[in-house]
């Protein structure tokens, strides 16, 4: 199952919509300061969102006719936690396939996981690193 984006942006989070029950989907914060880590709801964790929009309406984006807003994948890599983790690790298990096996469903990046990553990369022809990038991400998604 595909779950689908929760985009938002933090004040209309913490004073409007406050659903604990969305944490479990990928957040795509929207935070426009010009900062590098983007400011995360409580309900998901710092650290745990998916797409972080950094800025708005910007105009010569090659390939783009008018505006466009900038995007940023947030990577997950060994040594990385928390429960974009532990999504990563049960996609992983569920593809029932012993060297996609990221071992227990810990929400800890280590090496099992590491390992597991490389190994579907290799399969899917990607870049084989094991850093969970937007392309590997997809790729798992659709597995």
């Amino acid at each position: 199952m595909i779950k689908p984006f929760i985009y938002t942006d933090f004040n209309t989070w913490t004073n409007i919509l406050r659903d604990p029950n969305l944490s479990s989907y990928p957040l795509w914060i929207a935070n426009f300061v010009g900062i590098k880590e983007p400011s995360v709801p409580n309900t998901w964790g710092t650290g745990n969102w998916t797409v972080h929009q950094y800025r708005a309406d910007v105009l010569n984006v090659v390939g783009v006719t008018g505006k466009a807003d900038l995007d940023r994948f947030n990577l997950l890599q060994e040594g990385d936690s928390g429960v974009r983790v532990s999504e990563l690790q049960q996609q992983l298990k569920d593809l029932k396939q012993i060297e996609f096996d990221p071992g227990s469903i810990s929400g800890n990046f280590d090496i099992t996981t590491k390992n597991a990553v490389i190994a579907f990369q290799k399969t899917q022809n990607l870049q084989v690193d094991g850093i969970v990038g937007p392309v590997t991400w997809v790729r798992l998604l659709w597995a």
